[in-house]
């Protein structure tokens, strides 16, 4: 490990074609004395003197370090700062160091082809230079002054005839040039911010701001980067705009000087060096060369000299504005002392449909809107990950059979159950077309038969190029139709043996599943594919995964008894519950054929469709039984510690016209005895129920039980006992003896109202005041020695609820249904942190912190059809291709539906650079699609979309799911120029006076001076013009202000001066000298106290010895 400066004790390599090697007797391996081969760097951080900070690396990289001093035979060195004798401008500008270099290369080391050479793979990188004079013993040491940091450009130009080798030598410059600039817009960003801002971006971080003592800043109103723009050319737009200087010293820092620094006046900035030019020896006596001064000249000669004016010019820039609005529309007719002005937004990008998947006769058109589709599988998709066998991808492939005709693309990703899928394409079957062949005549009968030419068989179409192609291939009267089977993205490894390149067999490199860190999590803590089922899991039908509890009803829905409770089996009865029925398959409202609804598992007959649903019913009863004593459930283990628990349901039932006998729920069966206050009002109240139970055991059906009941009567608000009439119930079950008995924790009345149990109906846009699917959800955490739950329903907290008894945590939840009800439960999920992300925090408690204006707006008519909205507020969002989820989740619907998330990176096209940008709010509260790592840049916006219904759903103004982006960005800009003669004309005009109090600010008749005094100036020595592009001054006061410090340096002769003199590395750019160069008295150069600053040094070595000339500028 070395340091990266140079002195006397650093180790270099001398030998590069024959290293000095040895072999070690431990390893018997070659090994080198100057050198060790490396394959890469490690650092291992094991203590941090600072709670959570961070370790910051700059730079750390293997180096090879050569003296190459013996091989040099010439060098050149051009250091810039400004082009100030020519350009006509003082300072602002940001150049590249340029050289070479010259090598006498004996033994063939830059030899890209000479194997012994162990720099000959290196060549084609960027080699650094660096360039040091050195002071030999001075006082027993030796002085290393660098010159100048370089780097290699190209490949070196080699001479085999001389062994010469030439390279062409370029500063950090090259960095710059090579790095994109971040897309930004900053509002008033100072200089130093806005440079800052870019370097670090970049990983460059040595760089230095040098300013005058009480220099103000300069501020630029709106600081922006347009794409694509390197960051050397925004460098050299902010050094032109503000007059900065710009240049890279001797060791590859970065230094901004500003103008007031560069060209200081003697009270800003001192003298850094004085140059002499006299004669300095002459002949005394016998002593020819005696010195005549103490200090001795340093100027070998004048290399040229000139006398710059500049009298005219111009500054060109443009103004921007961001469009105003009142406050409120109230404000619109309110007097202007009232009105308040804010950004008024702008639409800055609107997503647009994309190519049509299939195309007629090589024609091509757009969809009329951007879709994202919502397919049920129509096979299951295992959770094994795609891998190679025999040379073919196996695992990669989901079918959707017709199902896939919704497909709007070829390529995107899919997502259910908690995992993002991504596909690549979508498989065609182009069959052949049977034809009648004649054959010869046979016994006098003449032969034929049919044969299928013409046909091509199954290809994997992945844009609508590919199906054009195979389309125009179709043969007369042929057909070309998807098979249903879409492939899964994958990049197998390859092989090559004997020359042939094959599929290695085994997992493949990449993979479509567990896309963006999505998936299931294993119990070794790694996120592996889930298993998705095509139609209801056996799982759920499985009668060894189905448990009954018979309880003490009267307890929840009566006057509750005095039991002592306590843990165990309690009111287990399976076998009654095994004779419920479980299913997922209904009619289909599409078809012709008309089949009834079967509960036999995996048997879809003809005109029944999979609902996507379990339909649960409680077994039937004798009558000697109570149904409202039984629960029938489900359970199921989870394979996390979930803190959040939902699913959503529907009691199946029919909706009756009278007005008190309301509905009739299938199932029903006394719950309640009310207390009417009216004669028409029923003493018995029936109905049917069920929900979710969580932390439940399954063998003592010990744990939490929230339940919802659709009762027979609508106005049980109006019973004298009403207050004992719930419809939601949450309570825990434990024994007492060998009874089960529930403990009521808290109870709660809302309108239940029945489903009828189809997934059809034209009503599913339009607005139901009372829904009839309910999403129900628990949600805990442990509190001392109590258990605080959070009770939700439809996305709302309906209550709060605290257990100072609680029961063990069991990591199982279940659904369950009570008596002979029947129920639709559409999907079961559960929700914690992903505490590989953030191990600081549990779940945000309530949930209900999750949901804002912007997130769940699905009105209660369309949520029956949507995604539960604790999924699309916590799963969903939390989803980003920029990091791992926030979330895990168990997300389990009864046949899956594969429902299309699209990732957007796109760049405005209606109006940019954007100050801030938002995605736009629908303008009702259906929304049918969740947003989640929406992260904007000036230009563009990242950030992904989820269908969060169970249709093809429409981004489009027409159902009200539009997909824009709005932000504040300029809506108006102007380009201005300024001129020398506009700027004088408008400062000396007398009835025009700038005033601050009562002082004046700028002196109309100081102002009419000077213009006279340029435009005699155009008479003596003619017009000379500057010119002044400015990106970054965007006011009028910025130019007025730039206009007249420039005038102030130019409008008068300055001399530049071109000086040859002894080699002096410590003389850097930026230095303010002075000449002391007379002959005779009189002065060669410049009159006394004159000072210049160095713009240019150009520094060169040959056979004769260094050289080097000076550029100087004089300060006015």
């Amino acid at each position: 490990m070395e340091e990266g400066s140079v002195d006397r004790l650093t180790n270099f390599v001398t030998d590069l074609t024959s290293p000095v090697s040895f072999v070690d007797p431990a390893t018997s391996q070659t090994k080198f004395r100057e050198f060790d081969q490396i394959t890469g760097l490690r650092i291992v951080i094991d203590t941090m003197n600072k709670v959570d900070s961070i370790f910051d690396l700059i730079e750390l990289s293997p180096r090879l370090a050569v003296d190459l001093t013996e091989k040099v035979e010439s060098f050149n060195i051009t250091k810039t700062a400004s082009d100030l004798a020519n350009s006509g401008l003082p300072v602002g500008q940001l150049l590249a160091g340029v050289g070479s270099i010259d090598l006498f290369d004996y033994d063939l080391a830059f030899s890209s082809i000479n194997t012994n050479s162990i720099i000959s793979k290196h060549l084609t990188k960027n080699i650094q230079f660096k360039l040091y004079e050195v002071v030999v013993n001075v006082d027993g040491f030796d002085y290393f002054i660098p010159i100048k940091t370089m780097y290699s450009e190209g490949m070196p130009e080699v001479s085999t005839n001389d062994r010469s080798v030439s390279l062409s030598l370029r500063d950090m410059f090259f960095y710059l040039e090579s790095r994109t600039a971040p897309q930004i817009l900053i509002q008033n960003a100072s200089i130093s911010y806005a440079v800052s801002m870019l370097l670090d971006s970049i990983g460059f971080s040595n760089y230095v701001f040098k300013r005058a003592p009480g220099e103000d800043e300069t501020i630029i109103p709106y600081f922006f980067v347009a794409p694509e723009t390197s960051v050397a050319q925004v460098l050299n737009d902010i050094a032109v705009s503000t007059q900065t200087a710009m240049f890279f010293d001797e060791y590859n820092n970065l230094v901004l000087m500003s103008k007031e620094y560069m060209l200081p006046s003697s009270e800003v900035r001192g003298t850094d060096i004085t140059l002499y030019g006299s004669n300095d020896f002459a002949k005394d006596g016998v002593l020819k060369n005696k010195a005549t001064k103490q200090k001795l000249a340093n100027i070998i000669e004048i290399t040229s000299e000139q006398d710059d004016v500049f009298n005219a010019g111009e500054i060109s820039y443009t103004t921007r504005y961001i469009q105003r609005s009142t406050g409120t529309i109230r404000q619109a007719s309110m007097i202007d002392q009232d009105r308040v002005w804010i950004y008024k937004p702008a639409l800055l990008w609107e997503v647009a449909g994309t190519e049509l998947t299939k195309s007629a006769n090589d024609v091509v058109g757009d969809q009329s809107s951007y879709v994202l589709s919502a397919i049920p599988l129509q096979s299951d998709l295992t959770d094994a990950l795609p891998y190679v066998q025999n040379g073919v991808i196996q695992n990669n492939v989901m079918d959707f059979g017709e199902g896939v005709y919704w497909l709007s693309r070829y390529n995107g990703y899919f997502y259910a159950n908690g995992e993002v899928i991504k596909y690549d394409a979508v498989e065609y079957s182009i069959p052949g077309v049977e034809r009648t062949v004649l054959q010869r005549n046979v016994d006098g009968q003449l032969v034929s038969e049919t044969v299928v030419g013409g046909g091509i068989g199954k290809v994997w179409i992945s844009s609508i190029r590919e199906y054009q192609k195979y389309f125009a291939q179709i043969p007369f009267n042929g057909k070309m139709y998807p098979t249903g089977r879409v492939r899964i993205y994958s990049e197998p490894n390859y092989i090559t043996i004997n020359g042939i390149e094959k599929l290695a067999d085994g997992p493949v490199a990449k993979h479509g599943r567990c896309q963006f860190g999505t998936g299931r999590v294993s119990e070794d803590g790694s996120v592996v594919p889930v298993y998705h089922f095509a139609g209801l899991n056996s799982y759920w039908s499985d009668n060894a995964n189905v448990r009954g509890c018979t309880m003490e009803s009267s307890q929840i829905f009566g006057k509750p008894s005095q039991y002592t409770t306590q843990l165990g089996a309690a009111g287990v009865n399976n076998s009654l519950a095994a004779s419920s029925t479980r299913t997922g398959v209904l009619k289909n409202f599409l078809t012709t054929s008309y089949a009834t609804e079967t509960p036999r598992p995996g048997s879809i007959a003809p005109g029944t469709i999979q609902s996507s649903a379990l339909i649960f019913t409680g077994p039937s009863f004798t009558t000697s039984q109570t149904p409202v004593d039984f629960v029938s459930y489900v359970y199921k283990p989870l394979d996390n510690r979930y803190k959040h628990f939902g699913t959503r349901l529907r009691i199946v039932g029919k909706q009756n016209a009278g007005e008190n006998n309301s509905q009739s729920p299938i199932g029903s069966t006394q719950y309640y005895v009310g207390e009417p206050k009216k004669a028409d009002q029923n003493v018995v109240i029936g109905g049917a129920s069920g929900g979710i139970a969580v932390m439940i055991n399954p063998q003592t059906n010990n744990g939490y039980y929230f339940e919802i009941a659709a009762l027979t009567e609508n106005n049980v608000n109006s019973y004298t006992n009403a207050d004992n009439l719930h419809t939601m119930i949450f309570y825990k079950v434990l024994k007492s003896g060998d009874k089960a008995i529930p403990v009521k924790l808290w109870g709660g009345l809302a309108q239940i109202l029945v489903d009828d149990g189809k997934f059809t109906g034209q009503g599913r846009m339009t607005t139901e005041e009372n829904p009839t699917v309910y999403d129900v959800s628990v949600e805990y955490k442990n509190s001392g020695s109590s258990r605080i739950f959070y009770l939700y329903v439809n996305n709302k907290q309906v209550a709060t609820v605290i257990d100072d008894n609680p029961l063990p945590v069991y990591n199982n939840m279940a659904l369950f249904v009570r008596g002979s009800s029947r129920l639709m439960f559409e999907n079961v999920y559960a929700i914690t942190n992903n505490y590989a992300q953030n191990t600081s925090y549990e779940l945000d408690t309530p949930i209900s912190s999750l949901f804002s204006d912007d997130e769940i707006t699905v009105s209660e008519s369309f949520r029956k059809y949507a995604m539960s909205g604790v999924v699309q507020a916590s799963y969903l969002t939390g989803v980003s291709p920029t990091e791992p989820p926030k979330y895990n989740m168990y997300f389990e619907e009864f046949g899956t539906i594969m429902r299309e998330a699209a990732y957007f990176n796109v760049r405005y096209d209606k109006a940019y650079p954007a100050l801030y940008a938002k995605l736009s709010p629908t303008f009702n509260r259906v929304k049918g699609y969740t947003t989640s790592g929406f992260i904007a840049s000036a230009y563009g916006a990242e950030f992904m979309v989820f269908n969060a219904t169970d249709t093809a759903l429409n981004l489009d103004e027409t159902g009200g799911n539009y997909l824009r982006i709005q932000g504040v960005t300029f809506t108006q800009e102007s380009q201005h120029t300024l001129t020398v003669d506009e700027f004088f004309s408008r400062n000396s005009d007398f009835s025009r006076p700038q005033i601050s109090g009562s002082s004046l600010i700028v002196s109309p008749n100081k102002a009419k001076k000077e213009y006279q005094d340029i435009k005699a100036s155009r008479l003596t020595h003619g017009i000379n013009e500057f010119s002044l592009n400015a990106p970054y001054i965007q006011t009028h006061d910025d130019a007025d202000n730039m206009m007249s410090w420039i005038i102030s340096k130019i409008m008068k002769p300055r001399r530049s001066i071109g000086l040859n003199v002894f080699g002096m590395p410590v003389l850097q750019l930026g230095d303010i000298v002075e000449i002391d160069y007379k002959v005779d008295n009189v002065n060669q150069v410049s009159l006394d106290g004159a000072r210049f600053v160095v713009y240019q040094i150009d520094y060169s070595y040959n056979e004769s010895g260094p050289n080097m000339q000076v550029f100087l500028s004089e300060v006015a």
